[in-house]
């Protein structure tokens, strides 16, 4: 099952992305997508967490910080619920979990 996240995910990551937080390099660039998923897993109203399962490779070309870039990524839901208050990556993917693909700019 796949579902398209809501405005807000597009919001926080076209903020986080245009605050510059590092399409200069690709930990700056995985970090803003984790931050992201973060907001994510804050504003669901799931109650599983969910993790970055892929990412798609970081836009070359325009260096300019004030040019918002496009990313895309998925996340799938874990075997965490959220009340246990554990960070994402240390959940397992839960079998036959949810997968969302998410995209912004």
């Amino acid at each position: 099952q796949r579902d398209v996240p809501s405005l807000w995910l597009w919001r926080s990551l076209s903020l986080l992305l245009l605050l510059g937080l590092g399409f200069s390099q690709t930990p700056g660039y995985r970090e803003a997508v984790l931050r992201a998923v973060d907001d994510f897993n804050q504003q669901s109203l799931d109650t599983n967490l969910y993790r970055l399962l892929d990412l798609d490779p970081e836009p070359q070309g325009d260096e300019d910080p004030d040019t918002p870039k496009s990313v895309r990524f998925r996340v799938k839901e874990t075997v965490c619920g959220k009340a246990e208050r554990q960070l994402p990556e240390q959940c397992a993917f839960k079998e036959q979990g949810v997968v969302k693909q998410c995209m912004g700019a």
